[in-house]
């Protein structure tokens, strides 16, 4: 026949904002926290440390169970944040894309990353990841 085939590697980019990610969750979890605090509030009896820190688990859990939307973190700064490329194996990209798809790993809610073909397009994405446009 035709002998040992050898796969070529495949690159796939991987589209990285690590300074987006960490800003989305912690301005997505100081208004999750707002929303609660006033029930907590009310719950606590007036004592506003205990409010605060009832709140702040449920902002946890609510950011656990539900991703956060753009309603979540207004006015949220991303032009100047910095966004990495890195080339990745076909074996490299699979598992990442695997861990995307099955969310069998933290990571996949919380850090915003996608996965690229080198000719641009969007192979796949982390529910976490937002679409930074840069100024020409």
């Amino acid at each position: 026949g035709m002998g040992d085939r050898k796969l070529k590697n495949v690159f796939v980019v991987l589209e990285w904002h690590p300074e987006l990610s960490k800003e989305r969750h912690k301005k997505g979890l100081q208004t999750r926290m707002k929303n609660f605090f006033a029930e907590e509030l009310s719950k606590a009896a007036g004592d506003a440390p205990k409010a605060a820190i009832n709140a702040l688990s449920r902002a946890k859990q609510s950011v656990s169970a539900n991703p956060l939307t753009d309603a979540d973190v207004p006015g949220l700064e991303v032009e100047n944040l910095p966004r990495y490329l890195v080339m990745l194996t076909l074996e490299e990209a699979e598992t990442l894309r695997w861990i995307i798809r099955t969310k069998a790993h933290p990571v996949a809610k919380d850090v915003g990353f996608a996965l690229r073909i080198v000719s641009g397009r969007r192979l796949d994405q982390s529910s976490s990841f937002m679409q930074v446009q840069r100024p020409e």
